[in-house]
């Protein structure tokens, strides 16, 4: 059999009603029909992101008020290795879906540490 592939939006409300409105992984499971693996998977992804989230907060210290791109650079460029450089540029709102921003980024990150 062959594993089942579900939507980030349904993935998003199974992690909803177990975190948030306390379903069991057991009425979750009978409902749905998603394995208890998978619900545990899905909430502990949830929660690393969300601790990355308030980590990136706390040592960004207002760079993602202020909107201004070099000081967002060079704190990608302080930290690209303890968030990841993906993850910085999504939540500093520096990557298209595309990746034309990521690409840009990657040439002038370049320049930067050469």
């Amino acid at each position: 059999m062959m594993p089942q592939s579900y939507t980030l939006e349904f993935k998003k409300k199974i992690v909803r009603l177990h975190l948030e409105e306390g379903h069991t992984y057991k009425s979750i499971t009978a409902e749905y029909g998603v394995s208890k693996a998978g619900i545990s998977k899905w909430c502990a992804k949830f929660n690393e992101e969300c601790q990355k989230g308030k980590s990136l907060l706390k040592k960004s210290g207002g760079i993602l008020c202020k909107g201004n791109r070099l000081e967002a650079y060079r704190f990608i460029e302080q930290f690209h290795d303890h968030f990841g450089l993906r993850w910085l540029l999504r939540r500093l709102n520096l990557c298209s879906k595309h990746g034309m921003q990521h690409n840009r980024f990657m040439i002038f990150f370049s320049h930067i540490c050469a």
